[in-house]
């Protein structure tokens, strides 16, 4: 289950949301997924209205998403 994606002025909101999805993953000992807030916040060239990803937005997602699975299928 991933971070919820960072988006102009959610910093209150998705704080929250997030640390929600930790404890889920942690009670139920759920696997890696990308922390799309992070990398949204430190990207937010990727962002095209400062919400929804541009062209390469979805590009960087999928190889965010591929990372931790990709030991799964070598």
């Amino acid at each position: 289950m991933p971070h919820i994606p960072y988006r102009t002025g959610s910093e209150n909101f998705h704080a929250p949301y997030n640390a929600q999805v930790d404890a889920v993953c942690s009670e139920f000992s759920l696997g890696a997924a990308p922390d799309l807030y992070a990398w949204f916040i430190v990207h937010q060239d990727q962002l095209h209205d400062s919400v929804h990803p541009n062209d390469n937005g979805p590009r960087e997602m999928n190889q965010l998403w591929a990372e931790p699975l990709n030991p799964a299928y070598p």
